[in-house]
């Protein structure tokens, strides 16, 4: 019969930090995710390792991803999330190795992207303006308000140029690290 109950937290309510604890960890069969308006936030490794999960559209009532989300999806293209969607930060990992994806449009309401989120990611900034991601929003004629990038946050990202930011970026050190564009 069909499932009608998925428990995703732990009984005791800690959060998971273990991959292979992941909902959907390492699982073969999906090929193409659609979250719906009402879930609001995907667990740590909830799909880490799901080789043939090549695209995924993520509802506008979505406001966390856990670390390692989606990491190691080696075969994800295609991210479809809302510029109007209400996630305000990409997790730690969250899209690492994800070597097919190729592009990555930054909703408003995103302030920080935390270390390593799209590390090993090797094909990003392929699609579209050759080389560039646009994280300002600026090429569709729209103004995100990130203000801070983590550590390592594009290591790795071989096929990545150039990155133009948002004016909500300050020109402190803190703001933008050198070592996220390693690699």
């Amino acid at each position: 019969g069909a499932v009608q109950e998925w428990v995703i937290a732990e009984a005791d309510g800690t959060i998971n930090e273990l991959p292979q604890n992941g909902v959907f960890a390492n699982e073969s069969n999906i090929k193409t995710l659609i979250v719906g308006d009402s879930l609001m936030g995907i667990g740590n490794y909830s799909f880490n390792g799901c080789t043939n999960l090549e695209s995924i559209t993520l509802g506008n009532g979505l406001t966390e991803m856990g670390k390692y989300a989606f990491a190691n999806c080696a075969n994800m293209h295609s991210i479809g999330l809302d510029f109007t969607s209400r996630i305000q930060y990409i997790s730690d990992y969250t899209f690492l190795n994800c070597r097919a994806l190729t592009s990555f449009a930054l909703p408003s309401s995103v302030t920080t992207i935390y270390d390593h989120a799209f590390e090993g990611c090797t094909r990003l900034g392929s699609e579209g303006l050759g080389g560039v991601l646009d994280l300002s929003g600026a090429q569709a004629g729209k103004n995100v308000t990130l203000s801070r990038i983590g550590y390592s946050v594009f290591k790795g990202c071989s096929e990545l140029q150039s990155i133009i930011l948002p004016e909500s970026m300050s020109s402190s050190a803190d703001s933008v690290n050198l070592n996220n564009f390693e690699g």
